[in-house]
């Protein structure tokens, strides 16, 4: 399963293809496909065809909890919900890093944004429920690492990446990729918890930097 492609330009849809063109290459198109609304119109094509009817009345639970608003907003404009999870976890590693911290406080949000994710409400399917949760979140990963790489606009804004050479920007988001998957988890004692969250950071940056060694590097040197 690719994710946006592993090579420097990701394979992507064009924008003429139909639901149901895409539908060949279910559930791989699903998450190949960056945009909320298009997803979801291969989800309910999936489910009116009855494809995978188990396995895609889970994907479509976890569509709600990361697109909250989508219904309310007709799948106009959507907030990603894993990806503001995703920034909860990178204040908190900040707070962490600075002179004052609480963790208690910490611990309650990062419990909070977990649930949000549909953690908990993945547990009632065993294992499928994981791994599907684990799919998405790797989805919002390699989404999130894929646009700070290749959006200079957004990886300015986000990482500050300026006109960093390729290998400063893998070093950068792996600083990243680091605080936000494994250093929060660990500092706040909750690495079981976060176990699904953190393969999928890792998973998702290495999709989108297969060439660097830069979290790998951070990670050892955690040992």
């Amino acid at each position: 399963m690719s994710l946006f492609g592993n090579e420097r330009k990701p394979t992507q849809m064009t924008s003429s293809a139909s639901a149901e063109e895409r539908l060949l290459a279910w559930p791989d198109s699903y998450y190949n496909e960056r945009e909320a609304k298009k997803r979801r119109e291969m989800l309910d094509l999936a489910l009116e065809k009855g494809l995978s009817p188990e396995e895609d009345k889970i994907r479509k639970e976890l569509f709600h909890f990361r697109y909250p608003e989508y219904e309310k907003n007709q799948g106009s404009y959507t907030k990603d919900a894993y990806l503001a999870s995703w920034m909860v976890f990178r204040s908190i590693g900040n707070s962490l890093n600075g002179f004052f911290s609480f963790k208690k406080k910490n611990i309650k949000e990062v419990q909070s944004e977990l649930e949000k994710m549909g953690f908990a409400a993945m547990e009632e399917y065993g294992k499928k429920g994981k791994d599907f949760l684990y799919l998405e979140l790797r989805h919002m990963t390699t989404l999130y690492f894929y646009l700070c790489r290749e959006d200079k606009q957004y990886g300015n804004i986000i990482l500050g990446i300026g006109t960093m050479g390729d290998e400063s920007l893998a070093s950068k988001a792996a600083a990243e990729a680091y605080e936000v998957g494994f250093y929060v988890p660990k500092k706040l004692g909750l690495e079981k918890e976060c176990l699904l969250w953190s393969r999928a950071v890792s998973e998702g940056y290495s999709i989108v930097f297969p060439d660097s060694g830069a979290l790998d590097k951070w990670l050892s040197e955690e040992q």
